[in-house]
């Protein structure tokens, strides 16, 4: 029997230090997106003078999304993660009619990582987009992040109008799991032991 408690012990250490960093990667969305230039909110170029709204970049739609009114300035569009996670990729979806696609568009743009929203280093430079059926751009790096931003320093005319539709992170969350987790890991052992060895011993006593 206390073999079998030891098997036990060693399969739910396992499970703390190894099945959590496995099992919480994913593709996210942020979980929330601002957007600003060098005049303050990004705005629609269908008008000029409505706000974006930064809601469709994380909608899980890649065809949804405000194309950014392109006068003669960066946009910042910053990603909060909710949490720090592990990022190991940004997926950037962009408008199938967005004027610059085969370009060399984002070759002097960057995407830049922060764990408090106010120091910055750059996660990666941001690839070119492969054309008009190629409608994102992966960027790979490995970095620890709660936010992310990307810096478009290509659109610097009005006829350079971006249209992104989606950002999706690739990471796993550096956050402990909740109580209630461990408690199943722990718990569900100990129900297989009872149901599958102890019990029919018992039984077979009769």
């Amino acid at each position: 029997m206390m073999k079998n408690l030891k098997n036990i012990l060693v399969a739910v250490l396992l499970l703390i230090f190894i099945f959590p960093s496995v099992a919480l990667a994913a593709d996210f969305a942020p979980a929330s997106v601002t957007c600003v230039d060098s005049e303050g909110t990004c705005l629609k170029s269908s008008d000029g003078v409505t706000p974006v709204d930064t809601s469709l970049y994380r909608d899980s739609d890649n065809d949804t999304g405000d194309i950014i009114d392109g006068p003669n300035y960066n946009i910042i569009m910053t990603l909060n993660l909710g949490g720090n996670y592990d990022i190991t990729k940004l997926t950037i979806w962009h408008k199938s009619f967005d004027v610059r696609i085969g370009a060399s568009t984002f070759e002097d743009s960057e995407v830049q990582y922060s764990t408090n929203g106010t120091d910055w280093t750059t996660f990666a430079n941001i690839p070119s987009y492969g054309g008009i059926w190629d409608l994102s751009a992966d960027v790979y790096a490995s970095a620890t992040a709660n936010y992310l931003r990307i810096i478009d320093s290509k659109n610097n005319s009005y006829s350079a109008e971006w249209g992104p539709t989606e950002f999706i992170i690739t990471g796993t969350s550096t956050s402990v799991p909740e109580m209630e987790f461990w408690a199943l890991i722990l718990i569900l052992p100990i129900m297989f032991y009872v149901t599958y060895k102890v019990v029919p011993k018992r039984l077979t006593n009769f």
